[in-house]
């Protein structure tokens, strides 16, 4: 420890990056952990309240909790929709490969009605474009054959 603290007190500038550095180090835990940070401030608070009694470190805790909260919400919509689209993903690869499932949700139950309508529609087409070439074809091959 000595030696430690003979090294911080040889230059001033080294315990100011080293605060810089724990700080910046917490920002980017508050951004990747922010649930954590929710339940240890929690946990801070309750402890500065009843086990050890001091109102500065209390403070500290209820702040660095509201900021955990409002990480916590902003990150958790984001979460949900990556989730969502999954299943979203997941379905439309299920019903290509198989022509008969069912759902409970009621607005994917109308994507897929509109999915498969516009199947339908291109599964015309694509037959209207046939019939006519059959047809060509039918004619010339009479044309040729007599």
């Amino acid at each position: 420890m000595n030696r430690i603290k003979k090294w911080l007190e040889q230059d001033p500038k080294r315990i100011l990056f080293i605060k810089i550095g724990i700080v910046l180090l917490g920002i980017i835990l508050l951004i990747a952990l922010p649930t954590l940070y929710l339940v240890l401030s929690g946990v801070g608070i309750w402890y500065f309240v009843k086990k050890a009694p001091d109102i500065r470190k209390r403070n500290l805790m209820i702040g660095l909790f509201i900021v955990s909260f409002v990480a916590v919400a902003l990150q958790t919509p984001t979460v949900t929709k990556k989730t969502s689209s999954d299943q979203s993903e997941t379905k439309q690869t299920v019903t290509s490969t198989s022509s008969t499932t069912s759902t409970t949700d009621t607005s994917s139950s109308i994507e897929e009605a509109k999915r498969t309508e516009d199947e339908k529609k291109a599964k015309e087409k694509a037959e209207e474009e046939r019939l006519p070439k059959k047809k060509l074809q039918m004619s010339c091959k009479k044309k040729v054959k007599p």
